[in-house]
């Protein structure tokens, strides 16, 4: 699978020459025999994970996708004048006839301008836990945290079920770590020496009864619970 990966990365490569003019967001095409068919023109394969994500026993795909080109940000409150690109969220679910069928496409969450460690791209990467899509960013400056959102497919849509934030100081091994459940209500905060070590200080809290997040709502300045940064 990972050698058909890289040569796929070098065909999307080769077709990256067009430029960025009039940004819209393309339309993704609801079905598709091959998943290659998927990306749009102008744009390349960024990330993809597999996964059976609406516990049908078929595998699904998620892939995250950016434009070819970037785009400068002319938003005054973005933090970063880096130049931009552009990013969606593809979920695809695949049929018994071994298609694939779009479930959702979502942008909103990348943001707009780039708000990563030091004003650079935030997106880190897409990953799967059972039937869970997970999607981390990184954002900060000597103080750092490695964000992560948690989206289930439940009841025909997609949910934000879960968040986490890994804090730590730069060149140091200490993180600071909370893990939300928004499925149970319930947080858990704790400090490790490192990403393997011991929990210490755990604390665990209840939040507030709240109607999920479905995925199409969610954006970069969604509020999640985090304790405030000190």
């Amino acid at each position: 699978m990972k050698s058909i990966l890289l040569v796929t990365f070098y065909f999307l490569s080769i077709s990256c020459d067009s430029q960025v003019t009039n940004f819209t967001f393309p339309k993704i095409t609801n079905h598709a025999n091959k998943w290659i068919d998927i990306v749009p023109s102008g744009w390349k394969l960024v990330d993809s994970v597999y996964c059976d994500f609406d516990k049908d026993s078929l595998t699904d795909l998620v892939m995250v996708i950016s434009t070819c080109v970037p785009i400068q940000p002319k938003d005054t409150d973005c933090i970063s004048s880096e130049p931009f690109y552009p990013k969606m969220l593809i979920i695809m679910f695949r049929k018994p006839d071994n298609t694939f069928e779009l479930s959702i496409s979502a942008t909103r969450f990348f943001g707009d301008c780039n708000w990563g460690i030091q004003g650079q791209d935030p997106y880190n990467k897409i990953f799967s836990r059972r039937n869970t899509l997970g999607i981390q960013f990184s954002t900060g400056g000597t103080l750092r945290n490695l964000i992560s959102y948690f989206f289930q497919y439940r009841d025909n849509n997609w949910y934000l079920v879960g968040a986490s934030t890994e804090q730590y100081q730069q060149g140091q091994s200490g993180f600071y770590i909370e893990d939300i459940n928004f499925v149970k209500r319930t947080k858990e905060s704790y400090s490790k020496n490192s990403l393997q070590g011991k929990r210490l200080f755990l604390k665990k809290t209840v939040l507030d009864d709240r109607a999920l997040i479905k995925l199409r709502d969610f954006t970069d300045d969604s509020q999640i619970p985090f304790t405030p940064e000190n």
